[in-house]
Formats: C-alpha cells, sequence, structure tokens
C-alpha cells in the first residue's frame, strides 16, 4: 500500500537522523511520532508496508500522519539530543509512554497544604505532595506511618476530620497521645508542625544520618539542660528511628547511592522498575508500565526512559543498569549537556551495586509477570482470546486445555523440557512437568522424547479437560516432530509452533506461516504460554548446570554426606588438599572416625587424576 504522501525511498537518506510523522488540523499541523535511526531510509521505509503486518496503533499512527519529515544529523549523539529535544517539545501522542502501575500503595505527605498530612494512597497525582514507594503491601505502608508518627507525629487524619477538631478545638486521641502535634487546636504550632513534615519529607527521601544527628543533639541539649522527660521522650524517638532502618528492605552499602533500573519486555508488554536508594536505604521503588506503537528492544526501552526522566537538575546523577547499553559514554555525554553536570552510568558485573541492579531487574521481570497475569485474570478478556484463537486455527472449539513444550540445553549439555498448561486461559501450575532427557540429540530428538513419555497421559484422557491444542516452543519442524509422534500413537490433538522473533504461528512441516495481528488477544495468550514455559525450562536447565558445576568426588563416598563433605573441603580447602592429607589428619575431623577415613583415603587415591 502506498500512501499518496509517502516520499520516495530513493530521497530518503541513509545516514543517521530525527524524523516526524505529522498530521494535518485545523489549527496547523500537529507531530504525532518523533523516532531517531542509524539509517532513515531503512527505518521510514519499514513503516511503509502493508499494515496488516504492522501493529495496530503503528498502522493508527501510519494512517493518521499527512506527512514525514526528517533531518539528517552528523552523529548518533546529535540524533539522540534531538529527538529528545523534540519529544519534549511535541508531546507526540503516539510515542512511548511510561504510566504509573497504580496496583502498589504508596506514602504520601501533601507538603503542598498549610498542615501537611502523611497519609497511603493508591493514586500518584501531580499536586505537589512527595511520594514515596510503592509498597507491595498495604500492611507496610500502614505500619511505617505507625512507626514514623512515633518520630516525627504528623497529622494523618483526613482533611474533613480535621476541619472537625477545628472547630471543636479539641485534638484527637493522636493528638493527645503524642502522635500528632494538634495543629487543629493551637494555630501558633502549624509552623511547628510544617517543620516536623519537612523533616519527614527529608528522612524519607534518604537522608537517615542527618535525622539521627538532629534527634541526638537535641537529646543531648534537653540533658544537659536538666529536661529530663523531654529527653527520655527523644532517646525513644531514637530507637523508633533504629526500629526504622532495620526494617528497610534491603540490607546495602551505608553510603550508596544511586538509581537502579531493571526493565522486562515481552512482545509489547513492558515494565520498568527504578530502586531509589540513598545512603545505602532502598527509599523507594516506583514500577511503571509501557505503552508503545511498536515492539522494542530492553535496550531502547533503557535509553528512552533515562532520557525522560534523568535531564532535569534535580534527577539523580548516579545510574545503575541491569542490562548491558551499547550506548553509555553517548547517553552520558549528552545528559551532561542538558543538565549541565555529570552523569555517571553503569552496568555493574560486580559487588553491592551488581547485587541491587540484579534485585531491579528481577522485580521488573516480576512486575510484567504480575501484569501480564492481571491481563489474564479477566473472564471476559481470556473468553475473547480463546474464541479468536480457535477461530484463526480453525478449531472446532474453543480449545480450553493448552499445553505448551520447550527443550533447554547448553550445547546438548544438561538437556532438560518443560510442559505448562493453561486451562480456560489460566495457569494450571499443579499440571505443569519437568522433564530430564535422557537420550542424546538435538531440540527435535527432545521434542519427540517429551510427547512419547505423555502418550499415555493423552490416551487416558483423564484431566478436567481433553487437550485441545499443543504448541511447541519454535518453528515447521519443531512442530511436525510432535505431530509425527501422536500421529504414530493415533492420537489426533492440533499442534502449532510459535516462533520467537517474529512472533509467527507454524503448522506442522508447513512452508507458510499464520501472522496473528500484534494486537490479537490470541497471539497474547499463544505469548504467555510460550513465555511461561520457556521460564520453566530455563529455570530447571540451570539448576541442573549448576549442580553438576558443583559436584565434588566426595558424593561418591558412602558415609560422606554434604555436612562431612563441606567440613572436609572447608578444612583442607578443597580435594587437592585432601589428597594430601593422611589418614590420621581426617581422623581429627569431627565424625571421621578409623574405617570412613580409611574409606576416604582410599577413594581419593584411587584415580589421583580425577577432577575436583
Amino acid at each position: 500500500m502506498r500512501y499518496e504522501w509517502q516520499p520516495s525511498t530513493k530521497l530518503i537518506p541513509i545516514s543517521a537522523g530525527v524524523y516526524r510523522f505529522i498530521t494535518k488540523t485545523s489549527s496547523g499541523e500537529e507531530t504525532i511520532y518523533v523516532g531517531k535511526a542509524k539509517n532513515l531510509r531503512n527505518r521510514l521505509t519499514s513503516y511503509f508496508q502493508d499494515p496488516s503486518n504492522l501493529h495496530e496503533r503503528t498502522a493508527s499512527m501510519v494512517k493518521t500522519a499527512t506527512e514525514v519529515k526528517w533531518t539528517v544529523t552528523q552523529t548518533e549523539i546529535e540524533a539522540l539530543q534531538l529527538e529528545f529535544a523534540w519529544i519534549k517539545s511535541y508531546n507526540p501522542r503516539f510515542n512511548i509512554r511510561f504510566r504509573d502501575d497504580k496496583s502498589y500503595p504508596y506514602l504520601s505527605i501533601s507538603m503542598q497544604n498549610e498542615i501537611p498530612r502523611v497519609h497511603s494512597t493508591r493514586t500518584k497525582r501531580k499536586d505537589g505532595a512527595r511520594y514515596f514507594g510503592p509498597y507491595p503491601n498495604p500492611r507496610d505502608v500502614r505500619d511505617a506511618i505507625e512507626l514514623l508518627l512515633r518520630v516525627f507525629p504528623v497529622r494523618s487524619c483526613s482533611d474533613s476530620i480535621l476541619a472537625q477538631h477545628q472547630r471543636a478545638k479539641r485534638p484527637c486521641l493522636l493528638g493527645h497521645i503524642g502522635r500528632c502535634l494538634a495543629p487543629c487546636v493551637d494555630n501558633s504550632g502549624i509552623a511547628e508542625h510544617k517543620i516536623v513534615a519537612r523533616d519527614l519529607e527529608t528522612f524519607l527521601g534518604g537522608s537517615a544520618k542527618q535525622a539521627m544527628a538532629t534527634l541526638v543533639s537535641k537529646m543531648n541539649d534537653a540533658s544537659a539542660a536538666e529536661r529530663f522527660e523531654e529527653a527520655a521522650r527523644i532517646r525513644d524517638q531514637i530507637n523508633a528511628v533504629e526500629e526504622i532502618l532495620k526494617k528497610s528492605l534491603v540490607s546495602i552499602e551505608q553510603d550508596l547511592s544511586a538509581d537502579f533500573i531493571g526493565v522486562a519486555s515481552s512482545g509489547l508488554d513492558a515494565v520498568v522498575v527504578v530502586m531509589q536508594v540513598r545512603e545505602g536505604r532502598l527509599v523507594g521503588e516506583n514500577r511503571l508500565l509501557v505503552d508503545a506503537i511498536d515492539a522494542v528492544s530492553d535496550q531502547e526501552l533503557l535509553v528512552n526512559f533515562i532520557m525522560r526522566n534523568y535531564t532535569g537538575p534535580e534527577a539523580m546523577s548516579a545510574i545503575c543498569v541491569g542490562i548491558q547499553l551499547d550506548e553509555l559514554s553517548k547517553i552520558e555525554k549528552v545528559l551532561k549537556n542538558l543538565r549541565n553536570s555529570a552523569v555517571t552510568i553503569q552496568c555493574p558485573v560486580r559487588g553491592e551495586k551488581q547485587r541491587v541492579a540484579k534485585l531491579a531487574q528481577m522485580n521488573a521481570e516480576a512486575g510484567l509477570i504480575h501484569h501480564q497475569q492481571k491481563m489474564l485474570s479477566n473472564l471476559a478478556s481470556r473468553s475473547e482470546a480463546l474464541a479468536e484463537l480457535a477461530a484463526a486455527l480453525k478449531l472446532n472449539a474453543a480449545p480450553l486445555r493448552i499445553e505448551c513444550v520447550d527443550v533447554s540445553h547448553l550445547q546438548g549439555t544438561d538437556r532438560v523440557a518443560a510442559v505448562v498448561v493453561f486451562e480456560d486461559g489460566m495457569p494450571a501450575r499443579s499440571e505443569y512437568r519437568s522433564y530430564v532427557l535422557e537420550h542424546p540429540g538435538d531440540d527435535l530428538a527432545g521434542i519427540s522424547e517429551v510427547i512419547s513419555r505423555r502418550i499415555h497421559r493423552y490416551a487416558e484422557n483423564g484431566n478436567r479437560y481433553p487437550t485441545n491444542l499443543l504448541v511447541i516452543d519454535g518453528g515447521p519442524f519443531q512442530a511436525r516432530a510432535a505431530a509425527e509422534v501422536l500421529k504414530a500413537n493415533g492420537i489426533e490433538i492440533p499442534v502449532i509452533g510459535l516462533a520467537k522473533r517474529l512472533e509467527e504461528v507454524w503448522w506442522p512441516g508447513g512452508a507458510t506461516p499464520l501472522m496473528l495481528p500484534r494486537s490479537s488477544k490470541a497471539l497474547y495468550l499463544l505469548q504467555q504460554i510460550r513465555d511461561e514455559t520457556h521460564r520453566r525450562a530455563i529455570t530447571h536447565h540451570r539448576l541442573r548446570r549448576s549442580k553438576r558445576s558443583t559436584k565434588s568426588i566426595l558424593d561418591d563416598i558412602p558415609g560422606v554426606g554434604p555436612k562431612k563433605r563441606n567440613m572436609l573441603l572447608k578444612q583442607f580447602g578443597g580435594v587437592t588438599g585432601l589428597r594430601a592429607a593422611g589418614i590420621r589428619d581426617l581422623e581429627l575431623i569431627d565424625g571421621i572416625q578409623g574405617p570412613l577415613a580409611a574409606r576416604i583415603y582410599r577413594e581419593l587415591h584411587l584415580d589421583a587424576s580425577k577432577p575436583d
């Protein structure tokens, strides 16, 4: 399909640059999408293909546009900087948008109010309040507020309750027990209340040292002035602060302050997690869902997010990411030019930073799974997906039980397989199975073995639903391997393969794939089943590989269990040191008696060339 406004391919330069899709409006023109490319010709021509091959939002964007303009840049740094400037200037409606995940509660301090309030909320607004979190459990927020009010007695009541007590000139219970300064009663205390609220904001922002130093100084001053009751009260506040610090979610180096960013995506679903660490404390975690018009890589999402959120002078200058970025130095240079101060972006490979960056990445992956499962939990959406899938695959009825198979190995070693089952469009985890493959071979042989070992299940049909569809993680040849085993055993179950790169649906041995629309609920369901199977298979494979890499020759000696093995290895520094020890040396270890010591010595010297 060719659009009237579509430029000739020959006119589009092959150099790096930034482009804008534009539409005509009654008031002039509107920029609806901004992007950058290393090769403008390759990137722009990808939009002018059959709309059925594009994601629905991408096709809608191209259909809405009436013109495309581009600007050539000399370097990729210039392109990155110009793209950010245009996005900030035009705010295009089709560009990637990061929106808050409203599933988790925040702790909010309404600093914009004359009498600030601390409370829990699930809605993060741009109203001048400070938000901390989100927290995985509402109880965590309530517990945090309860502890904080012992140190920072800020009001926590609603505006209506505040007005009620202002009229009555009588404090509430929290005011009576010292958990609130009761500014509703004493107007002269409003200024002091605001100072305490500011101290609370500073404390939650990560300046725990400053809060502790202030409290210790006040306690010493009160004690020196012989105000012992006041000194005792401040001492209790110091103890409460220490208790809060002990409840920090992560134990981190004391002086570490940085933002740790994790990204996880699957198709058009993506989640970004930012863990904010200040002075060794995890003071907040922001979880954002991504709206995109096309599938982009995790690296592209991460660059986009950093460029959107770290250009202001108030943004954190130390950033750690959980995945490798090819353009770190270029991004640092652009950010430095935009904010007039240095920014450090790292992908740590060891130490404390690596541990927290890995934690951020794990949280992003968990957030993606949570989001996908929440999408699937909607009954109407699941029913629609199953109906779409039945229509697309020409099945007689909706596939109420779908099984998916994936094989995992590393160059033929530690070969395992996983089977995941979805019933009514939801995971049936009690039906999941993992297999250690017994026969050598490639992926096709592994798939054949798994299906052969499950033949009796298909023949007996003792499940809640019969298996209506078998999905294989792979292409036409993988699907054919499964179909041939079923056919040889006289079992009729529809089989398809789902190839990950282009999300193509393949028939067994087919030459042409079925391309489901990128916005299809049926494709979304197949992706979730395939990804869940892949996760289970790769996790099983890594576990097997880890066990093999840590196996010791001591494991094969009768009478030596894990406890004795660890004691021996620790005492002698490894198998090499053990081989150098005599029987008397072995007998000095607790629990190693004469016969066992002799057996260990004999086994270790049967073949001194055995690996550790």
